[in-house]
């Protein structure tokens, strides 16, 4: 019987995490190209995993776990590979002392979607600034249709418009985690949006899919 594979890596960019490079070189051979990451709380993630030359890294699902377990710079991140599709996960503070974990459940029926006043939060990343598209709630995507919009439209705290365009396909593969791109790195450069601010996305429209975007900073 073959063993797990076990293997840690130290945080140093939340919008990318790659995998040790002696690990890709001996295993990646079964490493799949999409697994779950499994939380100590029994929470799974689906993630994606990208490859280019040597290197190999967690791609599509990525920064909505890093975002929603607060995973930051100096994080240490233990790995048990099973060989099949899971990735079970431990996280660490920088003081080397297990995280208190949220409940994944709990949380999608709490603040980060409030489907009474139409409206999401989203905390943000290095990801959603340096990447140039930021990545929304799912339950809100289904909830509003979002797969029959090519394009929404973001009101900004001066009562500006700026187009961005989306992209969700809860059927795919690649395209099932619901995004804003295509204007979203002007709109931040516009507003000054760092890491660590909270955007508030209210839903104004459902037809145009018009969001009103509070900003509340760090």
């Amino acid at each position: 019987m073959k063993k797990n594979i076990f293997f840690c890596t130290l945080v140093l960019d939340d919008s990318i995490q790659l995998l040790p490079k002696a690990i890709v070189h001996k295993h990646a051979n079964i490493l799949p190209s999409k697994a779950s990451l499994k939380l100590p709380t029994g929470d799974k993630w689906r993630v994606s995993l990208e490859k280019q030359d040597s290197r190999m890294w967690f791609g599509a699902g990525w920064p909505e776990f890093v975002s929603f377990y607060s995973i930051k710079h100096g994080y240490f991140l233990e790995f048990k590979f099973d060989r099949k599709m899971t990735f079970h996960v431990i996280i660490f503070h920088r003081s080397c002392t297990e995280i208190d974990y949220p409940s994944k459940q709990a949380s999608s029926q709490r603040s980060s979607v409030n489907q009474q006043f139409h409206s999401f939060t989203m905390k943000m990343v290095a990801a959603y600034i340096n990447t140039r598209y930021v990545c929304i709630p799912s339950i809100f995507a289904r909830s509003y249709n979002m797969e029959n919009h090519k394009s929404v439209i973001l009101q900004g705290p001066d009562g500006e418009m700026h187009p961005v365009k989306c992209r969700y396909n809860p059927h795919g593969d690649h395209l099932k985690y619901p995004k804003l791109f295509g204007g979203w790195g002007t709109f931040v450069k516009k507003y000054n949006i760092q890491i660590g601010d909270t955007c508030v996305f209210k839903l104004l429209d459902p037809q145009t899919f018009k969001l009103q975007v509070q900003i509340l900073k760090a």
